[in-house]
């Protein structure tokens, strides 16, 4: 079993596998079962990339179901309003940043592979 590593800006225990998933220096297929993290790492990893500046409509994400898509988008948004509310959250973005980042999600490529 691996040794999880803390993610100290969320405080989100994930495994070696999730945070190396979390890297985005290449294109990634999360496989994993149900409850496993999925959508929490790419989540983290979505957001790690627009705070690395790339351009929101460079990104796609491709899940197998919609619903699997609208909880995705659900939850950027919703990680996004966290960042923005949380006082003591590290911010690697302005405030105002963030919350142009979670007016654009709405438009963001986020589908299933069937669209």
């Amino acid at each position: 079993m691996n040794s999880p590593i803390q993610n100290v800006q969320t405080r989100i225990m994930l495994s070696r596998e999730q945070e190396n998933a979390k890297l985005f220096d290449r294109h990634i297929a999360v496989n994993a079962n149900a409850g496993s993290g999925k959508t929490t790492v790419l989540v983290k990893r979505y957001i790690d990339i627009l705070e690395q500046g790339y351009d929101i409509n460079k990104i796609v994400a491709i899940t197998f179901t919609r619903k699997a898509a609208a909880e995705m988008k659900s939850s950027i948004i919703h990680e996004l309003r966290e960042i923005i509310d949380s006082p003591d959250r590290e911010k690697k973005l302005s405030v105002y940043d963030y919350k142009k980042l979670r007016e654009k999600i709405l438009y963001a490529r986020i589908t299933t592979i069937h669209s």
